[in-house]
């Protein structure tokens, strides 16, 4: 994964090969390559990942799909993704940047930010991370974000 917060996405899909032929059934490195696949725009291919994903597993594949889904514009699809969720946080805990991501595909910065600020404030074991998350590149120029990197002491 560090090869893919420094943006060298050569390094880590080889890296991501060289796993899967370890591990080819891995959910985790199969998340992990949805996400080089939509940092070099390979769409198509990503959002097939994690269409697979989310089929299998709905918690671990909402964000991702929800992000794909609104950032090509299949903003119904991923808004039903979202209420899903909101109805699986009823039985389940749901990280607030599972949240982020959803509303970064759709475009809702405000919700982007709230959902940032509440997944900060949850202190969510892997909320350090998204300040880095390529992902979320098109909101680090947001002043918001100034006040995300101090609420996750960075």
């Amino acid at each position: 994964t560090a090869y893919y917060f420094k943006r060298d996405y050569q390094k880590m899909s080889k890296l991501l090969i060289e796993s899967f032929e370890k591990n080819p059934n891995h959910k985790r490195l199969k998340y992990l390559l949805g996400f080089q696949l939509l940092q070099t725009g390979k769409i198509k291919e990503a959002t097939e990942i994690f269409e697979k994903i989310y089929q299998d597993d709905e918690l671990l594949g909402s964000a991702p799909l929800g992000l794909i889904y609104g950032m090509t514009n299949r903003i119904v699809e991923a808004k039903k993704i979202l209420s899903k969720l909101e109805i699986l946080a009823k039985n389940n805990y749901i990280p607030s940047q599972e949240r982020a991501f959803i509303f970064l595909g759709i475009g809702d910065k405000e919700k982007v930010f709230e959902s940032l600020k509440n997944a900060c404030e949850e202190k969510s074991p892997v909320f350090p991370f998204l300040i880095n998350e390529p992902a979320m590149d098109e909101i680090k120029s947001d002043s918001r974000f100034v006040e995300i990197k101090k609420c996750a002491n960075l």
